[in-house]
């Protein structure tokens, strides 16, 4: 009775070590910045989205704004977010619809997306490619 009691206690407080106020909060400013980077591609805000698109040297993204102003983002589909025990890298796979002016046609790409915390100012950043729009 004693030996289960104990078990019982120790899984009691290593569960409770995995879901700490600390991750918890790591985990929503993930979500958060997923959202808000979708959203900003969702509503053609794309040189808010580009602004996010920093590798860890510091060098921000080259992205060619003119190319974009036929495209419309019409809908996405999350397909996955995985972020490291560590909550310092993550990558997400999800899927853009979206609508070409210049060709008239409705396309779909699938966008993966390597990201990484910045310690010093606690925000994520992509560290890939800014999506094609072929």
């Amino acid at each position: 009775m004693a030996i289960r009691l104990v078990y019982m206690l120790c899984c009691m407080i290593l569960l409770s070590a995995c879901n700490t106020p600390g991750s918890t909060k790591k985990t929503e400013d993930f979500d958060a910045f997923v959202n808000h980077y979708i959203a900003n591609l969702r509503w053609s805000r794309f040189n808010e989205a580009a602004r996010l698109h920093v590798n860890r040297e510091g060098e921000q993204a080259a992205v060619d704004l003119a190319r974009l102003k036929p495209i419309r983002i019409t809908g996405h589909k999350m397909q996955e977010k995985i972020l490291s025990p560590t909550f310092d890298t993550a990558s997400v796979v999800f899927s853009l619809s979206y609508y070409d002016d210049t060709v008239g046609m409705l396309r779909e790409e699938e966008v993966r997306l390597e990201l990484w915390r910045n310690e010093d100012s606690g925000r994520w950043l992509i560290e890939s490619e800014f999506p094609e729009f072929k």
